[in-house]
């Protein structure tokens, strides 16, 4: 194995110990499965250093973030790591922001919480959407991890019920990501973006095969039909 190789993998053993340093020693990491394959591309191996976070705790029991300890801990991390690998010989280059960005960056905060998350708000909902004059349906988000949808007819009956395995993302009240996939029959990809305030929807549908892909622009007018309360079910 080429000292590159070597000292890539050394990167991906530092990052996973400074990621259970931030407080995720109880899950366990595993290498991608197509990481030999992947490594073979890699030029030159760079260090990501994680962010670290130090927090100041008061006597009356008040937390603040420091963001002057935060600094010098990512740097006296960083340095670590590279003193480590300068005694194994290792060639690596600390991956750092330049300082035109920077500039560009500078007086922007991050957000320091976690704005967009999965959710099974939605779950029991069932809504009608227009697709357009000659195609409208009706979805029912039965489970937190599965949805059901009837395409109307011509003489708008409900014609055959298809359901799906898919995912929940809340990106704000009323505003959610909804990623589906019909993995039997037509195998589409559909990724809408929900608002429940306005009752639209917009998105992309996905679609391949043997002839080739095509990525479709979604978009239709919904309608509240109802709920069901069926959370309880899911709630262990």
């Amino acid at each position: 194995m080429s000292s590159n190789k070597k000292g890539f993998l050394h990167v991906l053993s530092a990052l996973c110990l400074s990621i259970s340093i931030c407080g995720c020693a109880s899950h366990s990491y595993r290498t991608h499965s197509e990481f030999e394959m992947r490594v073979k591309n890699i030029g030159k191996p760079v260090l990501i250093v994680s962010d670290v976070r130090i927090y100041e705790v008061s006597p009356g029991g008040l937390v603040e973030l420091r963001d002057d300890w935060c600094a010098i801990g990512k740097r006296n991390l960083g340095n670590a790591v590279l003193a480590r690998f300068r005694e194994k010989h290792y060639n690596i280059k600390p991956l750092t922001m330049s300082e035109e960005i920077a500039r560009e960056m500078e007086g922007i905060q991050a957000p320091r919480y976690v704005r967009h998350g999965f959710t099974d708000e939605l779950v029991g909902k069932g809504f009608t959407r227009a697709y357009s004059d000659k195609l409208a349906s009706m979805h029912l988000y039965t489970t937190p991890y599965s949805a059901s949808w009837t395409i109307y007819t011509e003489d708008q009956t409900l014609g055959m019920q298809w359901s799906a395995p898919c995912i929940y993302v809340k990106l704000r009240d009323s505003v959610y990501i909804f990623n589906q996939h019909e993995d039997a029959g037509t195998a589409n990809e559909t990724c809408i973006a929900i608002n429940e305030k306005t009752m639209r929807v917009c998105g992309f549908g996905y679609y391949g095969d043997s002839r080739g892909v095509k990525l479709n622009v979604i978009g239709a007018i919904a309608r509240p039909i109802g709920c069901y309360d069926v959370k309880d079910f899911f709630r262990f």
